[in-house]
């Protein structure tokens, strides 16, 4: 039974960071003025790298730190500021 629920909230999880993706990926497509700024203007170009920045930096710290991973208060914030950069990123990538 426990390991019933640990999978249907990893599969939560899951779905909703895909649903998040899928999100943003679809609102880069509806609006091409987003990529048309990230593109041409010069700050807009730093935005996915951004995203990817703030991925890398929320996975790195949630990897370095098995306390940060089993209790903390932190754990939640870095999953969805990882969300965040990676769907970003995937979203200018799959609109160019």
């Amino acid at each position: 039974n426990d390991r019933n629920r640990f999978i249907a909230r990893v599969y939560a999880i899951l779905t909703g960071q895909l649903l998040f993706t899928a999100g943003t990926i679809h609102a880069f497509h509806l609006n091409p003025s987003i990529r048309d700024l990230m593109l041409l203007h010069p700050a807009g170009r730093k935005v996915p790298l951004l995203g990817l920045l703030i991925s890398t930096i929320a996975w790195w710290i949630t990897l370095s730190s098995e306390s940060i991973r089993q209790s903390s208060n932190l754990r939640w914030p870095l999953l969805i500021a990882f969300t965040v950069g990676e769907s970003i990123a995937v979203g200018f990538i799959s609109s160019v």
